[in-house]
């Protein structure tokens, strides 16, 4: 981290690298027998052999799997005061590169990401707070023309303890309005779904999509954090999500006597899923001297998941 506070009061700068390698090794062990059942006399203890299953020597085998994770990012903050305003601010780079060794196919290629956004917060006598995000990241599971994607949002906050008409209340110490909408990407587990596959062999796969883009959330929040009797805080949060362009197959809709195997049919962006819910948490601490304290806190969340549409046929109720 880097202070250029002489070139530009309150900014500063900060550069990370990170780099990480693991291995995973694995032996197994593995032996078959024969299977024998009752004859269908219960009077009679002999047993005939069932199936086709052979005794076997036991046998075993080894394998290992290699990871390295690679991690730039790199920052930079503004934070500065001017009467009652104050702004401050982040601009961001991220880059992460994933490797896996001993995978097979598509899983063996590095998986690379990037990212660069920001985002500002402006404030007004420290009890009215609006904040601005851009994000505008990108990876190479997709088709060049449809790799990128701009992830915005924006949340304001009103701390109303600190209002006039309520510093009559002595036991309350904290009342924090919060609401905030916004989107994120998710990018899922699969690779290269915009390339047709085809193994060593020649036999084509699952047909690739070059107009395949990342799963985006659509995201509101609305919460408020309550503090009172200088020791008990709560805090509750309303929050509702929707993916309207969930990665689903195109094989769903499509007759299994065609010819064509339905898992070769190419990915959507078609589905579609919300989620929404409520978090609710309450903390108690308590200063007994200088050298005690002690805090006791509780949560309850409560969670829904609705599948609204993933392209599957019709139940006619046959």
């Amino acid at each position: 981290t880097a202070d250029l506070g002489m070139l530009v009061k309150g900014l500063s700068v900060t550069g990370l690298m990170a780099y990480q390698t693991n291995s995973a090794n694995q032996t197994k062990t593995t032996q078959d027998s024969e299977r024998y059942v009752m004859n269908g006399d219960p009077t009679d203890l002999n047993f005939i052999l069932k199936g086709t299953n052979t005794n076997s020597a036991l046998q075993y085998a080894k394998n290992s799997t290699s990871y390295y994770n690679l991690n730039l990012y790199a920052n930079a903050n503004y934070n500065h005061m001017f009467g009652a305003h104050s702004i401050s601010a982040l601009a961001y780079i991220f880059y992460q590169q994933l490797e896996t060794e001993s995978l097979q196919g598509a899983q063996m290629l590095p998986y690379k990401r990037r990212s660069i956004g920001g985002s500002a917060t402006y404030g007004y006598k420290e009890r009215y707070f609006v904040k601005a995000d851009l994000g505008y990241s990108g990876s190479e599971q997709f088709h060049p023309n449809h790799r990128y994607m701009v992830t915005p949002s924006i949340s304001v906050s009103w701390i109303v303890s600190d209002e006039k008409f309520l510093k009559h209340l002595r036991w309350l110490d904290l009342l924090k309005l919060r609401i905030s909408y916004g989107a994120n990407d998710q990018l899922g587990n699969a690779r290269m779904l915009y390339e047709d596959y085809m193994d060593v062999k020649g036999n084509e796969g699952l047909k690739g999509n070059p107009l395949l883009s990342a799963e985006k959330m659509k995201k509101q929040n609305y919460g408020f954090d309550l503090g009172f009797f200088k020791g008990l805080t709560v805090s509750f949060d309303w929050y509702k999500s929707i993916c309207d362009n969930m990665l689903v197959s195109s094989g769903e809709l499509v007759p299994e006597y065609q010819g064509i195997a339905l898992e070769n049919y190419p990915k959507l962006n078609k589905g579609r899923m919300e989620n929404q819910g409520f978090e609710l948490s309450a903390m108690y601490s308590k200063l007994l001297n200088k050298h005690w304290s002690f805090y006791l806190g509780g949560a309850f969340s409560y969670n829904k998941n609705k599948v609204i549409d993933v392209m599957e046929a019709e139940n006619v109720g046959y």
